[in-house]
């Protein structure tokens, strides 16, 4: 391995050593920091392999044009998102001040919400009253469901916290494209950069050979989930549109948001 392959692999250990210590700090100065610098890496990566496949297979469409040489990675990503932004941005001309009322107009509902949930939770604490048991299973019964009642009443209001705070982790969002973009001009030349400092060609080969299966396990399981999220966003849209519920659009994004974890979308946005 030459002297200039040695120095880019110690530049791309340092880059990731700098990134874990971020987010180390990150924990622990500030639960929003922390949120917000997992919440870009997490939609970083998941955005780069949606974007990928387009990305390259702009790159070889204009292969022709160009004497048989493809396009480079981080022109094809440019284009891309210039295509992107042609078709949200007028989207969000239009649909843009509704979203922000509907986020800033959840700060006030989710806690009211919130506190009535929690009265009608209390209020059937005392179920078992009217069966006419006898003492002690009466009161069995009693402290079992102010335990449970209690346990869920601390988990609606760690949820109630996290909803009220999602405003606060918009404007990382903004940094998403950045990273993306870093991605996916740099993730080839850090593979091969980082296999070569294995001390055998074998050793070289496995380990090239081990990140090209991860990154397509990864790949796939990301597309897939995109796909599940879009669904269940989609149909929690119109249910909600036909339910008649304020701010459909934004539930059934949230909704399709929250799907990466399966199931917890939908059950989340019901709550």
């Amino acid at each position: 391995m030459s002297r200039r392959e040695r120095w880019r692999a110690v530049l791309y250990l340092g880059t990731a050593l700098l990134t874990l210590t971020l987010v180390l700090l990150a924990v622990v100065f500030g639960q929003i920091a922390a949120t917000g610098v997992l919440l870009i890496g997490f939609l970083s990566f998941v955005f780069a392999y949606l974007v990928g496949p387009a990305a390259e297979r702009l790159r070889h469409a204009l292969a022709p044009t160009r004497g048989g040489r493809p396009l480079s990675r981080g022109l094809a990503t440019l284009a891309i998102y210039g295509v992107l932004a042609a078709a949200l941005v007028p989207v969000w001309t239009f649909q843009g001040p509704r979203f922000m009322a509907a986020t800033s107009r959840m700060r006030v509902l989710v806690p009211q919400h919130t506190a009535r949930f929690i009265a009608q939770l209390r209020a059937a604490e005392g179920w078992h009253d009217a069966l006419g048991l006898p003492l002690s299973i009466d009161d069995s019964l009693g402290a079992i469901t102010r335990r449970l009642t209690r346990s869920v009443e601390a988990e609606v209001r760690e949820l109630e916290t996290e909803l009220v705070g999602v405003r606060n982790l918009l404007p990382w969002l903004s940094l998403v494209p950045i990273v993306t973009f870093v991605l996916l001009t740099r993730w080839h030349r850090f593979r091969r950069s980082t296999t070569r400092v294995l001390p055998t060609a074998h050793l070289q080969w496995r380990g090239d050979e081990f990140l090209k299966n991860l990154n397509s396990l990864l790949a796939a399981y990301t597309r897939a989930q995109a796909l599940s999220a879009l669904a269940v966003g989609t149909l929690c849209w119109l249910g909600f549109a036909a339910l008649g519920l304020p701010y459909p659009g934004t539930l059934g994004l949230a909704a399709g948001l929250l799907e990466v974890v399966p199931l917890a979308g939908p059950i989340i946005v019901a709550i």
